[in-house]
């Protein structure tokens, strides 16, 4: 029972502590409300459908915003973002959310690059409460993978042949 106590409080630290380290310092209030944006750890294939987990808890309702950046961080505010990137995607615009909730939203990328899924919580998107970001990694299947891609269990298309015989069947 001791050892099952510990890891609970091992696992709240270590959620506390990557929540902390997804905010922006600076921004928000003191009621320090939770985000977190979740992402496959492994490159993602261009053209390939991948989701984007949300989760958040704060004191009420609050509306959320979610970017998809070529940048090296997400900026304080949603416009601080939209000026690191001016083309990047805007999964969601200030869309009213309850408290707390989850969501999970399925994108598909087409460029090969490195993106940075920027996640913003509160009443303003010039002054979130939250922000947090994720690194995402799109990418093509190396020509050397025999094992992983669309057509890994695909066969080679043997090239054109010229028809030399053909043989007659019985009954046509």
């Amino acid at each position: 029972m001791k050892v099952f106590v510990l890891v609970v409080l091992f696992c709240s630290l270590a959620v506390t502590r990557l929540t902390e380290a997804g905010r922006v310092p600076g921004a928000g209030d003191a009621s320090n409300p939770s985000l977190t944006v979740q992402i496959s750890a492994a490159p993602v294939i261009a053209d390939w459908p991948f989701d984007v987990r949300t989760t958040w808890d704060s004191d009420g309702e609050s509306r959320l915003w979610i970017s998809i950046l070529r940048a090296a961080q997400c900026g304080g505010s949603v416009a601080a973002g939209r000026r690191l990137d001016p083309a990047g995607l805007i999964v969601l615009d200030g869309e009213p959310v309850a408290a707390s909730g989850q969501r999970a939203d399925q994108l598909t990328l087409t460029t090969p690059d490195s993106y940075l899924v920027c996640a913003y919580l509160g009443m303003s998107a010039d002054v979130p409460d939250a922000v947090t970001q994720s690194r995402l990694e799109i990418t093509t299947f190396g020509s050397s993978d025999p094992v992983s891609g669309p057509s890994a269990h695909a066969h080679a298309v043997p090239a054109w042949r010229h028809i030399t015989t053909i043989s007659q069947l019985d009954g046509l």
